[in-house]
């Protein structure tokens, strides 16, 4: 399985696509990295020139992922492997219907600072 993964990661480099792959990915491992409670009050939606676009379901949620962009961008950068994701910018965005999809943010939000 290794060598089947440097075989497709040569390739990747080869045309030019690495970063792009890594872009994709970013958005989405956004789920994972972020755990749970912040997966259904946000999403990344898309990646430019370096940037992972995520949004939020309110002002609320759009502060607490400013304020833990750090954080949640170690962790990416983490489980990528790469640098190709510089930077975190969190917008106020239409969420999709969840049920019972929190609307406001945790008290400790732990998730995120772990």
């Amino acid at each position: 399985m290794d060598a089947l993964r440097q075989a497709l990661n040569a390739t990747l480099a080869d045309l030019g696509l690495e970063a792009a792959t890594e872009e994709a990915r970013a958005v989405l491992l956004w789920p994972e990295v972020v755990g749970p409670t912040i997966a259904a009050a946000s999403r990344a939606v898309s990646v430019r020139r370096g940037e992972l676009i995520v949004e939020a379901r309110s002002a609320v949620w759009v502060q607490e992922l400013t304020l833990s962009s750090g954080t949640i961008l170690r962790k990416l950068r983490t489980r990528l492997g790469g640098r190709s994701i510089r930077r975190l910018r969190v917008r106020l965005g239409q969420m999709p219907t969840s049920g019972s999809a929190p609307t406001e943010r945790p008290v400790a939000s732990e998730e995120s600072r772990n």
